[in-house]
């Protein structure tokens, strides 16, 4: 018998209409929304972060009362309103942190 007769014979039984390992599919289609919710909840953690580091950082500023400056506190708090979070990173940086190694 020949071996071209035989392999043609064989996939004329095959169903074309569906895919031959369905369960692959659906383990790699599980594992695919299995990371985008991963990234989706990082996402939604690292938001909640920014936006908590942003509140703590505009109500340090407002309650701080050793500026050296009269103007200092409208003008960090005008920064961080504007620029959200960069403008708190800044904030944290430049005033807490040297008022924190300063007190110590």
């Amino acid at each position: 018998m020949n071996f071209a007769f035989v392999h043609a014979q064989d996939s004329a039984d095959i169903d074309w209409a569906r895919p031959p390992n369905v369960d692959t599919y659906n383990t790699a289609s599980m594992a695919l929304l299995i990371a985008i919710g991963l990234i989706m909840l990082a996402t939604v953690a690292f938001v909640i972060f920014t936006w908590v580091f942003w509140i703590i950082m505009l109500v340090d500023a407002i309650n701080r009362k050793d500026w050296d400056h009269e103007n200092d506190k409208l003008t960090w708090l005008l920064i961080m309103v504007l620029t959200g979070i960069i403008g708190s990173v800044i904030y944290y940086f430049m005033v807490k942190r040297k008022y924190r190694n300063k007190h110590k």
